[in-house]
């Protein structure tokens, strides 16, 4: 398995990714935060095929709910009234065309007092349809 995307036929839902859809994802985090997700190649072991990437350490600390909803908002962000998609806590968010899933503090660190870094959370383009249907579930 390649992680998880998030699928938006009807209600948003979590599946299992293909290879090139977590390759994707992993550019969407690059280009969205500044990450440097790399692909490195392909490793056979008695299971199959794995992706191997590599991802810069990020050195701070965990960040509380309210860290995240601070620094995702001043991104642009807003949260969806969606119910968990990945961690049983886990928000969403939509800023523009991007929607973020998955999104909890153990998923994100914060560098500092201003810099959010969501490492593994899901990161979806969206079309201009896709963004409009979600911008109706936008929290109050």
């Amino acid at each position: 398995m390649a992680g998880y995307t998030v699928d938006l036929e009807g209600e948003p839902l979590l599946l299992p990714a293909t290879p090139l859809g977590y390759l994707n994802r992993m550019e969407a985090q690059n280009q969205v935060f500044g990450d440097d997700v790399r692909f490195l190649g392909l490793w056979e072991d008695p299971a199959g095929l794995r992706m191997v990437i590599s991802q810069p350490d990020w050195i701070g600390e965990a960040p509380t709910f309210d860290d995240i909803e601070q620094s995702l908002h001043a991104q642009g962000f807003r949260r969806l009234d969606l119910p968990p998609l990945g961690n049983y806590e886990a928000r969403a968010y939509l800023g523009g065309e991007i929607a973020l899933f998955d999104v909890h503090p153990r998923n994100c660190i914060l560098e500092s007092s201003e810099l959010l870094m969501p490492f593994d959370c899901i990161v979806v383009g969206l079309t201009h349809a896709e963004a409009a249907r979600l911008a109706l579930r936008l929290m109050a």
